[in-house]
């Protein structure tokens, strides 16, 4: 105490002589002033700033907003358009930003910066609601089923050379790609459109059984490679034989007596006139279906 009476007693000596003069502060403004919350700014001069709301404390609820002064969380940030929240790291270039257009919320990376979702331990990535059945790395789940609706799509802005999903070896070599070809074919490749890969499909509808089909002049056939015929329509035409079926084989086990005509788009080596369970092997190329064999059973 005695220290601190001397300091003022100096001060007040000094400024007695003229040594020392004190200034009062310059500028304007109510402390008091200003939106309930929001944290008061002042200018170089000491002035208050007045305007927007900028940055408020909610001291009730221990929250911090920035454009809003009802924050619903810890930090709150409200933005009526452009980007929310901008960030990148001294000396670099890629920039990253968090923006909304009030339906949608976007996460993007500037200047060729890349987004990276890294887990780490047992961690996995999920888009959609939480479902806690997911043990995979990536887990994409939609809530609700709805017939014919899209869960996840692919797409490339124009048709390119690579693979729009590809697999790789633990060394990222070998790599084994999917790719959507000017034609509308999904091709398994090496990574590069028109380059060679492989498939092996177990316990699926490719080559199974796909059911039975009744006879009729334009056959139409599901997915599935062996099939029984019921009925005893001629068959004129069968209408699954088109791009997206080039190279697909299919053998036709029919039920009755029946004729299987050589039009169309059907090119036997003559019209087969069937008895039950006799069969015809076939096999399309883009556009007709070409007698491979059949047998008299």
């Amino acid at each position: 105490m005695g220290k601190k009476l001397a300091c003022l007693a100096l001060l007040f000596a000094l400024a007695v002589r003229g040594q020392i003069t004190f200034f009062p502060p310059t500028g304007s403004g109510t402390v008091g002033s200003g939106t309930d919350k929001q944290v008061a700014f002042y200018d170089g001069s000491g002035t208050a700033l007045a305007g927007a709301v900028l940055l408020c404390w909610d001291k009730a609820t221990s929250r911090l907003g920035i454009g809003t002064c009802s924050p619903l969380a810890e930090l709150h940030l409200e933005s009526s358009g452009g980007p929310v929240f901008r960030f990148k790291r001294a000396a670099f270039t890629p920039r990253f930003q968090f923006s909304t257009d009030g339906t949608n919320f976007t996460l993007e990376a500037l200047d060729s910066g890349s987004i990276l979702l890294q887990p780490t331990g047992a961690g996995s990535v999920g888009i959609g609601p939480s479902n806690t059945s997911s043990t995979g790395t990536l887990h994409v789940y939609n809530a609700t089923a709805v017939t014919g609706a899209t869960k996840t799509t692919l797409r490339e802005g124009a048709v390119a050379t690579s693979a729009i999903l590809e697999f790789q070896d633990s060394a990222g070599a070998n790599p084994v790609g999917l790719h959507r070809n000017a034609a509308g074919v999904l091709e398994v490749n090496n990574g590069t459109a028109g380059g060679t890969g492989s498939l092996k499909v177990f316990g699926s509808n490719i080559g199974g059984n796909g059911g039975n089909v009744a006879s009729a002049a334009t056959l139409a056939l599901p997915v599935g490679n062996v099939f029984h015929i019921t009925g005893t329509t001629n068959i004129d035409t069968i209408n699954t034989c088109n791009a997206l079926n080039a190279g697909r084989q299919i053998v036709l086990i029919f039920d009755g007596i029946l004729t299987v005509g050589d039009a169309g788009n059907l090119k036997l080596g003559a019209a087969f006139i069937t008895t039950a369970d006799d069969t015809l092997s076939l096999v399309c190329d883009s556009v007709n279906w070409f007698e491979i064999a059949r047998s008299i059973n």
